[in-house]
Order: C-alpha cells, then sequence, then structure tokens
C-alpha cells in the first residue's frame, strides 16, 4: 500500500479560492438568480451564455437581411401593379374585386353593364 503524506499547506491552499473558482461561483450565483427568476443584466447572460447570445444575434442580423430584402422586392412589384392598373385605367380597363379585368358598357336600351374579358 502506498502512504499519502500531505503537509498542512498544501491542504490550506487546494482549500482557498483562486480567481477562477471566484468567477465560476459568480456564475453559478448569476444561473440560479435565472432559474428563479430575478432580474439579472444582459451583460452577466452574454458572459454566461455567449453562444445563445451569438446566435440571437446572428438570427436577428439575418432576419434583418432577410426583412430589407424582401420588402424591396415587394415594393418594387407593388410600383409594378400601380403602374399597370394606371395604364389600364388609361384605356378604359378596371379591375373587379376578385381581380377580373372588364369595361363599363351600355346596352342598346341604355343600361349599364361589364364586359369582362
Amino acid at each position: 500500500m502506498v502512504q499519502y503524506s500531505f503537509k498542512r499547506e498544501d491542504l490550506d491552499s487546494a482549500n482557498k479560492k483562486g480567481p477562477v473558482d471566484e468567477i465560476a461561483e459568480a456564475r453559478l450565483q448569476a444561473r440560479r438568480s435565472i432559474y428563479k427568476g430575478e432580474p439579472v443584466s444582459e451583460d452577466v447572460k452574454k458572459i454566461l451564455f455567449p453562444k445563445e447570445y451569438e446566435e440571437k444575434e446572428q438570427k436577428q442580423k439575418e432576419s434583418e437581411e432577410y426583412l430589407k430584402k424582401h420588402m424591396e422586392i415587394f415594393r418594387r412589384k407593388e410600383e409594378a401593379m400601380r403602374k399597370r392598373k394606371k395604364e389600364l385605367r388609361e384605356q378604359g380597363i378596371e379591375e373587379g374585386p376578385r381581380g377580373g379585368l372588364y369595361t363599363n358598357d351600355v346596352t342598346k336600351d341604355g343600361r349599364p353593364y361589364r364586359r369582362y374579358f
């Protein structure tokens, strides 16, 4: 059997907390506060959960880019639609509630009606 002999100083130094242990303790306390529902600053959350915040920032960036891109596409389509409607109105053609195109005409009797095409 092997006997281990430790000096008192070695045992005392092992029980002392170093800076790394203090950080770990602070993280543990912050996590406990979060799980209890107590308010914790965003800076602390960034330190505790760096991957989640990186993913969150990345998703936010992607969603902003997606929104800008699709708003530009929507704006161009809307401009084209308005231009088309204006051209059709100048020709006397109107658009119905469901998108059908028609002209307002009058029968031989003088009764107005819509001629769809």
